[in-house]
């Protein structure tokens, strides 16, 4: 595992890059929410939080990222919380981030599932809900998923959300639908 998102400013909004069985594979993790002052900074670690200013840098190397590997996730945390539609916001940021080269859009921070969807090609899931988490109030929140992507050497082959259900001591459970 290598920490994605988060540290001194260079290395909080520079992607982890690895070569798994010859598939360069670029990761970026960023926020769209908290307050300014989780912001990573030259000399202050923070998080790799979105704003007016570095969404257009984030943009960049995500293009840049694009060109030096065959394939980019971007993960976001972002979102209204326990909203289960993905609000304008999120929309905007998914298709900037995909229309910048990213192949694969996953978000948190909702608390529920919400909606996904092809743009362009490209899968986006907006939140993936919880995975474990004790928020015992109601159904939706007692459930989440996990996603399994499945890549050839061209791009994604197919992705599956599988679905968890958090039991009553707040573990997931994989839901087997038949």
């Amino acid at each position: 595992l290598s920490p994605v998102g988060a540290g001194l400013e260079s290395q909080a909004f520079a992607p982890v890059i690895k070569n798994i069985r010859g598939t360069k594979m670029a990761f970026f993790a960023c926020a769209d929410l908290g307050p300014g002052s989780w912001l990573a900074k030259a000399g202050t670690p923070g998080i790799a939080q979105i704003n007016e200013v570095n969404l257009e840098k984030i943009k960049v190397d995500i293009k840049l990222a694009k060109t030096l590997t065959d394939f980019v996730v971007v993960t976001i945390h972002w979102g209204d919380e326990y909203a289960e539609i993905a609000n304008a916001r999120q929309v905007l940021l998914a298709h900037a981030f995909i229309d910048s080269g990213a192949d694969l859009v996953v978000g948190s921070h909702p608390h529920v599932v919400q909606n996904q969807e092809i743009y362009q090609g490209k899968p986006i899931f907006y939140s993936l809900g919880n995975f474990v988490f004790d928020q015992g109030f109601s159904e939706s929140t007692m459930q989440g998923g996990f996603l399994r992507v499945y890549l050839e050497k061209k791009g994604i082959k197919k992705t599956v959300l599988e679905k968890v259900k958090i039991n009553d001591f707040f573990q997931p459970e994989v839901v087997n639908e038949k």
